[in-house]
Order: structure tokens, then sequence, then C-alpha cells
């Protein structure tokens, strides 16, 4: 007889590929299993040496939304199969070019989320979103309450995507403490959700479909944090401390199956890193080593077939 894993979905972890795309590095895609604790391997490579850039996923496809190609912003939209190994192909174009924007998605819609650009210097409340099962052109979504760059941390439920922290524009890349959410399958502006412990930019968020955890980043002005926050996604509320991120660093690339959020990558003052490192979503804590990426890198986007916004 064929015996089966006890337990709902939820509690089994469903899935387990994430992953991390193109950032400081070049083009690299690298895999990991996030059931297990090991090193990133080759999975392939982005169409061009994408920069400062984001992703989202469904079940069968991982979405990335291109950011920065020397010497602009990109608006490109490319996809890769989580079931192969392989190098990503077109999907379509956002309505704008804009770098260090972030992404989340239930398993039928991706949205894009901020971003800005360098020249001129500029911030955008931009909301974009896709149907992944359908490649084509982003559409209009709607606009966030506040207009944010710099990676603000953003992770989804099936139902609710939240934004949390970022820079604004008003004065120009001071962080901001706000958190936000949109209702994915509707269309429309964000609704105030609550407020982060801190100000806080350039960090990154994992999460189940119950909770998410905001990981790390910049508390402005000028010093990093290692901080580790979280929120319930079906309430409105404060973010509350998780625990402390193994190294203070910015730019980091996370994901998560419904089990575990994995952080991969980021900025120390000095140099890019290539650690990946891991938490129970459920449980409070510390993050831990999981491994280490190909090469060392920053800005960039993660993914996986089993993250909080699934069904």
């Amino acid at each position: 007889f064929l015996t089966l894993p006890k337990g709902n979905t939820e509690e089994r972890g469903r899935g387990s590929r994430a992953v991390f795309v193109g950032g400081t590095s070049g083009s690299a895609i690298d895999l990991i299993n996030i059931q297990n604790t090991a090193n990133s391997t080759d999975f392939g490579d982005t169409v061009a040496n994408y920069g400062a850039s984001a992703a989202c996923s469904s079940r069968t496809r991982g979405i990335i939304f291109a950011g920065f190609l020397a010497p602009a912003e990109s608006n490109v939209i490319e996809f890769i199969t989580f079931s192969t190994t392989g190098n990503s192909q077109d999907f379509g174009d956002l309505t704008q070019g804009r770098r260090n924007l972030n992404g989340f998605s239930s398993q039928t819609r991706g949205l894009a989320v901020g971003g800005g650009t360098q020249s001129p210097a500029t911030i955008l409340n931009i909301i974009d979103f896709i149907t992944i099962a359908s490649a084509g052109n982003a559409t209009d979504f709607g606009d966030t309450v506040n207009p944010i760059s710099a990676d603000p941390t953003a992770f989804s439920s099936p139902t609710r995507g939240v934004i949390a922290g970022g820079e604004s524009p008003s004065p120009l890349n001071n962080g901001v403490n706000v958190i936000q959410f949109v209702t994915i399958a509707s269309t429309g502006n964000t609704t105030d959700f609550g407020d982060l412990t801190t100000v806080q930019s350039r960090g990154d968020g994992a999460s189940s479909q119950i909770r998410g955890v905001i990981y790390s980043g910049k508390r402005h002005p000028t010093s990093y944090s290692n901080t580790i926050e979280f929120v319930t996604i079906a309430t409105t509320g404060n973010g509350a401390d998780f625990g402390d991120a193994a190294t203070a660093v910015t730019n980091v690339a996370a994901t998560s199956n419904s089990l575990r959020g994995v952080f991969g990558g980021g900025y120390v003052p000095g140099s890019n890193i290539d650690d990946i490192n891991y938490l129970e979503i459920q449980s409070m804590g510390n993050s831990v080593t999981f491994g280490n990426l190909t090469s060392a890198r920053r800005e960039f986007g993660a993914s996986s077939e089993a993250h909080g916004g699934l069904d």
C-alpha cells in the first residue's frame, strides 16, 4: 500500500523548489530545495544581466521582473518553469521600466510593486499585475498609498498582498515604517495595515498562508538592521518582534514554503555576501544557516513553487 504523508498541506510544507534570480553577480539563476539545508546549484540564466530585480510565482512558473539593465531601467518580464532547469524565457513587459521593485503573487496573479528610476531620480507608486499562466504584458492594478522604492518588503497569502517599509520620495530615499495591503483578486490602491517597529527599507519578506515575516534591511538614516518582525496577514496591525537575522544585511532576496522562510545574499558594509539563512515561520526565533549561493550578490529576487500566496 502507498503510505501518504500525515497532516494537511500546510503541516507538510508542500513543494520544495525555490530559485534566486539574477542580481549584481549577473544572470545566474540558483536552485535550492527549501526542505533541505545545502548550497544552491545552477538552474540556468536570465536572458540578460538584470539587477535590482524582483520575482513572484505560481506552483508551476517563476516570474522575473527585470529591474535594471545597464544603462537604464528595464520593463522586461521573464519566466521559468520550476519542474525543469534551464534559461528564462520572455513573458511580456511591465507598464513602466523601473528598478528596486518587489513582487508577490497568488496562484493566479503576480503583482509588481513600487520601484523607481535613477535618472531622473524618481520613486514610483505603481502596482502592475499579470496572469501568471498566460504570457503577456502587465496591466495597471492601482497605486501604493506611499510611493516606495529600494526593495520594499513584500509577501502574500492566497488573498492578500502585504507591502512593508521601503523608501519615500519626500525627503528622497527616507525610510518609512508603513505596512500596506491589497486584495490580490481585485484591483485598486493599497490600504493601511499598520506600522513596523522601526523605519526600514531594503529588507525582504517571506510568508506562510497565515504569517508574514519582514527580514533585516536598512534602518535609516545610516545603520543596518538585523531585526525580524512578523504580522498575521488576515488581520491588520503593527509588526511584532520575531527574532534576529544571523547578519545585519540589506538587499536580501526571500521566499518560502508553508513552513520555512529562506533569505539569500545581500550586502553588508563593504561587500556582497553569498549566505543563505532560514527560519521556521510559525515559530519565533533567530535565523540560522542554510547554505550558500553560487556567488555573492545583492538586489535580486527569489520565488518558490510553495510560498504562502498559493492555495
